[in-house]
């Protein structure tokens, strides 16, 4: 991204461009509108590791975790942060669906690989469902260890989507994943650079 800036910087152009808010009819679905706010923080994160070279950790690139807060980015007609993004944009359109949680990529080794492909409206469900899978199968964020299952304190951020047994959340959609399990353990979020920024 260093090397060759022009591929991220003309799609960060569309999004200053068009956004749902002053394009709507560009996005009639609730799917097509999360799809765009997903994918721009997505670019947005990847825009700000790029930009603040060298940075090793992303919640020290400024303090108390500024990075989310301070740098704004455009979008549509307006200027939003990372943060505002995903508590706001990204909140008003995910409805009741947790795994949007693992496709805001915060560029840090705590959150789900960063998706090869960019989210659409059309596929957007599947898509989702595939990152789930993903992220319950991923040692890093989701570890069985006998009677406690392991994982990830983004589990325990967000309870507002994995609600207050996040056993039973997993047992629901990976029961041979919780196997014996009978309680959770939060393991704490690895803000270290998801990657090489030199």
């Amino acid at each position: 991204l260093q090397r060759d800036r022009a591929a991220l910087d003309r799609y960060l152009g569309q999004l200053r461009a068009t956004s749902p808010k002053n394009a709507p009819h560009r996005f009639k679905t609730r799917e097509d509108r999360l799809a765009y706010y997903l994918n721009a923080y997505n670019a947005f994160m990847l825009a700000a590791v790029r930009d603040h070279c060298p940075v090793s950790d992303v919640n020290a690139a400024y303090k108390f975790g500024g990075l989310f807060w301070r740098v704004g980015f455009a979008l549509g007609d307006e200027v939003v942060s990372l943060s505002q993004l995903e508590s706001e944009l990204i909140s008003e359109v995910k409805g009741d669906d947790a795994a949007v949680r693992f496709a805001v990529v915060k560029g840090a080794k705590g959150s789900a690989n960063l998706p090869t492909a960019a989210f659409e409206g059309a596929t957007l469900r599947a898509q989702l469902d595939a990152l789930e899978q993903q992220v319950l199968r991923d040692v890093g964020l989701v570890q069985p260890a006998g009677a406690v299952l392991k994982l990830s304190q983004m589990f325990d951020w967000y309870t507002v989507d994995f609600g207050l047994d996040p056993l039973a959340w997993v047992r629901k959609r990976a029961p041979d994943i919780v196997g014996a399990a009978q309680t959770v353990e939060y393991m704490p979020f690895d803000w270290s650079l998801n990657g090489t920024c030199q």
